[in-house]
């Protein structure tokens, strides 16, 4: 029986505060009342103004003047107040409280109506009676309809105005009171089954559109954040960027953009799998978020591969920005430990601080890649700052990219020719191409300068083809020991139909295969392996030599060197420098040099400046030099002077 009672009053209490946890129904519901109830109040206050108005004269003033004035006084702020409420701001415990209110104050308005017209009611002939019965009937109706999304309200009010009606009745045993009370019992029954039923349609449509935005939510995370490390993505930065561009602008606050490169993930990708690639992102992902953590005005983006970007609001200074980015390094440099391997990696930052008076959110990302680019060629596991020096590097390379897309190139790209020599007896073996451009405006553009820029913007084939075709018309100036060594970019070598057009130029000008040598660089050999290996195939069986540039300084496993038609490797000038001061660059050739002998390839060293450093690949048994010790890069005209030269002064070191 105890049982029996204590469920009883918990199904009351559940009904009376309606889905205690379901907030989004409190907001709705609450949404709905701030419209609702000022037109309850309203229509009663006017009503009953007007009920007043009638029994003037007939009910003492204390009845008609004195109770209207205090309604005005009661519900006019309340009126004011609901037309102010916003429910979407309230949590659950703000949002029950205010609907438990409204039925307590509903209920004890109703009351002093109630017994306000009552009292007045006596007063009245039948007429004024009948009247007053039919103010009493549309005024529960009204609350009815104005609580229909609050049905414990809306019980309350018709429970309490029935009542009183029935005291009335039944202490004064009138009839016409009690016709009135069924009359308007039976409209209260009629009236709270349907708004009963109302309200659980009202109920259904809030509880679908949580749902579909629940939905909504999932759909907008999904499009916005990276599944891998879960930090947000290429599509919520560029609009988080716009957003952060606009406020910067508007409240005048400082912004910075960053973009983070990881140096050597092909590496690792390529060494243990791509599988070890993604936890290794997943863990970036995971020490950015953890940054995020604490510098909190630092906001992180994966926009793709192993490039993320993070914008930092409000720095204090270009020194704030330069610390921000040095600790990304260094906490992106800490050891690896992922399925029981350890990895060290690092990461490079370029940075860029928001001009608003000159910037779009297109020239900021091109300022901080461009900075970032720097970083990677000059600065690698470091922070660049984009600051005066980078900007008229960056309007430089502006106007290089400019300048390329309308560029005559067989006009303005020629190569220049740097001899390779056998420095034991002084005679030039081969001639290497180098481009260059002469253009109208910047004058000579090293290839340094424009050959980055012609890849990304897709006409590097072009340039290409112009030199290869001077190179060769040159080649037939030169005796037939002297071969042609040429450079192909990665983006060459995996382009068939340009391949395919110089393998018919070999054959159409009648060129021995022996005296060409392609050299490739170590990002060649990180394109599309297959086809690159087909490619060099092709010119390697016709008796081509394939050359291996600036080898050391890439990150090419030995396995994949073994892949490849090489004949030939080029030892990089960076470990020529200073070789004959110190032990370390001189221990690293001396391995580069065993290594290109047991692999059965032919060595050649370049960048070389002195003679102490000629003597000391002496020494290692190297003798394929090119350097500036021997020339500079020359013209066409100016190389088959050079050999005329060589070949007239044997043993001895050219000018």
């Amino acid at each position: 029986m105890t049982l029996s009672i204590r469920q009883f009053v918990a199904s009351v209490k559940n009904w009376y505060l309606l889905d205690r946890d379901n907030l989004n129904l409190k907001k709705a519901q609450l949404e709905a009342l701030s419209t609702q109830l000022p037109i309850m109040y309203a229509i009663i206050l006017i009503c009953g103004g007007l009920l007043s108005y009638e029994y003037v004269g007939i009910a003492p003033d204390w009845l008609t003047f004195y109770p209207m004035l205090a309604s005005m006084i009661v519900v006019l702020p309340r009126i004011v107040h609901w037309l102010n409420f916003d429910a979407k701001t309230v949590n659950t415990r703000t949002a029950t409280m205010k609907l438990t209110s409204v039925i307590h104050s509903a209920g004890a308005i109703a009351f002093a109506f109630s017994v306000w017209v009552t009292l007045l009611y006596q007063f009245g002939d039948d007429l004024l009676k009948a009247h007053t019965a039919f103010f009493m009937a549309f005024s529960v109706v009204t609350c009815i309809f104005c609580l229909s999304v609050l049905p414990p309200a809306a019980v309350v009010v018709s429970v309490i105005v029935a009542s009183s009606l029935f005291v009335y009745a039944w202490t004064q045993w009138d009839m016409l009171a009690f016709g009135a009370l069924t009359n308007l019992t039976l409209v209260c029954i009629g009236m709270l089954i349907v708004s009963r039923r109302g309200f659980q349609s009202f109920k259904q449509m809030v509880s679908e559109q949580a749902r579909s935005q629940q939905l909504a939510d999932v759909n907008f995370e999904l499009a916005n954040r990276d599944n891998l490390t879960g930090l947000a993505n290429r599509r919520s930065f560029y609009a988080h960027l716009e957003h952060e561009c606009l406020t910067s602008c508007a409240e005048a606050y400082s912004l910075a953009v960053g973009s983070i490169d990881l140096d050597e993930f092909k590496l690792v990708n390529d060494l243990y799998s791509h599988l070890l690639g993604d936890e290794l992102l997943k863990e970036v992902g995971h020490r950015l978020d953890e940054f995020h953590k604490v510098y909190s005005d630092v906001t992180f983006f994966r926009i793709g591969g192993d490039e993320f970007v993070f914008t930092f609001r409000n720095p204090a200074s270009t020194e704030d920005c330069q610390t921000v980015g040095d600790e990304i390094c260094h906490i992106l440099a800490q050891p690896y430990a992922l399925k029981g391997i350890e990895l060290s990696i690092s990461a490079t930052v370029g940075l860029a601080v928001f001009d608003a008076s000159n910037d779009g959110l297109a020239d900021l990302m091109e300022k901080a890649d461009f900075a970032l680019y720097k970083g990677k060629s000059e600065h690698v596991g470091q922070c660049v700052l984009f600051s005066e020096e980078l900007n008229e590097q960056f309007r430089r390379s502006g106007q290089i990219k400019s300048d390329l897309k309308r560029a005559h190139f067989s006009d303005e790209i020629c190569p220049l020719f740097q001899p390779i020599v056998d420095s034991v007896d002084n005679r030039v073996i081969a001639f290497e191409a180098l481009a260059r451009w002469h253009n109208p405006r910047l004058g000579l553009v090293a290839p340094d300068e424009f050959i980055s820029v012609a890849e990304n913007l897709g006409v590097i084939g072009d340039i290409t083809r112009v030199i290869l075709e001077k190179s060769l018309s040159a080649l037939s100036d030169w005796p037939a020991p002297v071969s042609l060594s040429v450079n192909l970019s990665a983006l060459d070598v995996s382009d068939e139909k340009l391949m395919l057009w110089f393998y018919r130029q070999i054959g159409k000008r009648g060129i021995a295969p022996q005296r060409l040598n392609i050299e490739i660089t170590e990002t060649a050999l990180n394109s599309d392996i297959e086809q690159v290996v087909r490619n060099l195939g092709l010119f390697r069986n016709l008796g081509c030599a394939i050359s291996l540039d600036d080898f050391g300084v890439g990150h090419s496993s030995l396995t994949r060197l073994h892949h490849f038609p090489l004949s030939k490797i080029k030892i990089d000038r960076s470990f020529v420098s200073g070789l004959h001061k110190g032990m370390k660059n001189y221990k690293i050739v001396k391995s580069l040099s065993m290594l290109a002998r047991d692999m059965d390839l032919d060595c050649i060293v370049e960048g070389v400046e002195t003679k102490a450093e000629l003597e000391a690949l002496h020494e290692l048994g190297l003798r394929h030099i090119q350097g500036f010790y021997f020339a500079k890069p020359m013209s066409r005209s100016d190389a088959l002077d050079y050999l005329n030269d060589v070949s007239s002064k044997p043993n001895q070191r050219s000018a």
